[in-house]
C-alpha cells in the first residue's frame, strides 16, 4: 500500500509543530547543560588538578597516561593510580574495573597530554564525532537532526560524566551512515564499539537476523583488527591482566557495592534497589533481556531499513545489559532521530510525539524516577520506545517502499547485497 503524501497545508502545520517541539525540547536540554558548562569554565586556567572536573575521564586519562608511558599494567595498580593528581580524592580502589586493552589504544592518545588539555580534547572530539555522525547519517534531515542532537540532554549527561559512551554514539552513527551503500565499512565501524564489550553484545544478533552478512563480516573485521592492534601495541601481558581481572565487574555487580544505583537503568539494578537478592534480580534481568532480543529479531527481519534496525538494536541493548547508567542513554540519539524521521515522512501521530518526548527527556528522569519508585522504571520506558519501533517496522513491512539514497525507510535488502557482491 503506497504511503499517502500530505498536502501543503498539512506540511505547514507539521513544520510548525516540529519547530515548536524542537525549540521546547532543545531549551530543556540546554538548560540542563548549563551546569556542565559552568563546571568546565575554570578548567583552562586551573593549575591545581585535585578536581571533580572530567568525571570518569580522570580515570580514563590515568590509564591512558600509563599506556602512553609504556606501562599499561599499572592501570590495575591502585596506589599508582591514586598517585596521579586528578585521582587523589577519587575512590579508585573500588573502581578498578578494567576495560579491554583495546580501549587503551584510544585513551593513550589523550594520556600523552596534560590533564586539562586532554580533557578538553577528549570532550570536544567526542561531541564533534557525534555531530559528524548525525550529519552523515541524517544528511537529508539536518534541519531537525542537528538541533535535536544539540538539545538532547543525554548528550550533555554523558559529556558531564566524561563517559566514552558519547564517542560510541558517534561511531555508531558513522556506521549507520555507511550501512546502506557501504555495508562492509558500516560493519567495521560497529566492530569498533567492542572496546566497550557489553554495549556491542546484540549487534551480531541483529546483523544475522537481518541477513546483513557483509556488515557482519565488517563487524568481525573491526573487532579483530582492534584486538590485533592492541596485542601489537601492548603485548599479550595486557590481555592476560585483563582476563585475570575480568570477574571484578561481575563480582561488584553481584555484591551491588561501590555502585551508584540511583543512576542505573537496568532491570537488575531496579530490582536490587527494590529489595530483591541478586538471584531474583538476575532472573528478572534475563527475562527482560530475552524479550528484548526476541523483539529485536522481529523488528530487524521485518524492516528493510538499517536505520530502524540499528535504532532497535540500541534500545534492546540498553534493556539487555545489567550494568548501564543514565549516561549510556546518549545512545538514544539514534532511535530519537529515526522516530522523528519516520514521523516527518508519513505524518505525526500522537504516539510518536509522546514516545519521542519520553526518549528525549529520559536521561534526566532516571535519577528522580529511581529515587521515587525504588523499582525498575527506566526499563519499562525503554520497552515503550522499543514497542513504537516495532509498530513502525510492522507498518513499513506492509508498505510499498521507494528506493532512496538515505532515510529511515530506505530499502537496504540483504538479498540485493548478496546478489551484487
Amino acid at each position: 500500500m503506497p504511503v499517502p503524501t500530505p498536502d501543503r497545508q498539512s506540511q505547514r502545520r507539521f513544520s510548525a509543530r516540529q519547530l515548536a517541539l524542537v525549540g521546547v525540547l532543545g531549551l530543556v536540554g540546554l538548560l540542563y547543560a548549563e551546569p556542565a558548562f559552568l563546571r568546565l569554565t575554570p578548567l583552562t586556567a586551573q593549575e591545581e588538578l585535585d578536581t571533580p572536573i572530567g568525571g570518569d575521564f580522570r580515570i580514563f586519562w590515568a590509564t591512558g597516561h600509563f599506556a602512553a608511558l609504556g606501562h599499561p599494567e599499572r592501570a590495575l595498580d591502585g596506589p599508582a593510580m591514586r598517585a596521579l593528581a586528578p585521582l587523589r580524592h577519587q575512590p579508585v580502589g573500588g573502581w578498578l574495573t578494567p576495560y579491554p586493552p583495546t580501549w587503551l589504544l584510544i585513551v593513550r592518545v589523550f594520556g600523552a597530554l596534560a590533564f586539562p588539555q586532554a580533557w578538553l580534547a577528549y570532550l570536544w572530539a567526542s561531541l564533534g564525532l557525534v555531530l559528524v555522525g548525525v550529519v552523515a547519517a541524517f544528511r537529508s534531515q539536518l534541519r531537525f537532526a542537528v538541533p535535536l542532537t544539540l538539545g538532547f540532554c543525554g548528550v550533555w549527561v554523558a559529556a558531564a560524566f566524561g563517559q566514552n559512551t558519547l564517542g560510541i554514539a558517534g561511531i555508531a552513527l558513522l556506521g549507520l551512515a555507511a550501512l546502506p551503500r557501504h555495508s562492509l565499512l558500516g560493519g567495521i565501524c560497529l566492530g569498533l564499539v567492542t572496546f566497550k564489550p557489553h554495549l556491542s553484545v546484540l549487534i551480531p544478533l541483529a546483523l544475522v537476523a537481518g541477513r546483513f552478512y557483509r556488515a557482519l563480516a565488517g563487524f568481525v573485521l573491526g573487532a579483530v583488527g582492534l584486538f590485533a592492534a592492541s596485542l601489537a601495541s601492548f603485548g599479550p601481558a595486557a590481555w592476560l591482566d585483563y582476563l585475570q581481572n575480568a570477574t571484578r565487574p561481575i563480582d561488584r555487580l553481584l555484591e551491588f557495592k561501590t555502585m551508584r544505583p540511583e543512576l542505573m537503568i537496568s532491570t537488575y539494578a531496579g530490582l536490587r534497589v527494590g529489595g530483591l537478592g541478586s538471584v531474583w534480580a538476575l532472573t528478572g534481568q534475563a527475562v527482560v533481556a530475552l524479550g528484548a532480543a526476541v523483539a529485536l529479531v522481529g523488528i530487524v527481519r521485518r524492516s528493510p531499513s538499517p536505520q530502524l534496525a540499528l535504532a532497535a538494536t540500541v534500545v534492546a541493548t540498553l534493556l539487555a545489559v545489567p550494568h548501564a547508567y543514565s549516561y549510556d542513554l546518549v545512545l538514544l540519539t539514534i532511535p530519537i532521530l529515526v522516530l522523528v524521521s519516520l514521523a516527518q515522512e508519513v505524518g505525526w501521530q500522537q504516539q510518536d510525539l509522546e514516545v519521542t518526548t519520553l526518549a528525549y527527556l529520559l536521561p534526566i528522569l532516571v535519577e528522580p524516577g529511581n529515587a521515587f519508585a525504588h523499582a525498575p522504571v527506566t526499563p519499562l520506558l525503554l520497552l515503550v520506545i522499543l514497542q513504537r519501533l516495532d509498530h513502525h517496522s510492522r507498518r513499513v513491512a506492509t508498505t510499498t517502499l521507494p528506493r532512496c539514497r538515505s532515510g529511515p525507510r530506505c530499502v537496504w535488502t540483504p538479498h540485493a547485497s548478496r546478489s551484487k557482491h
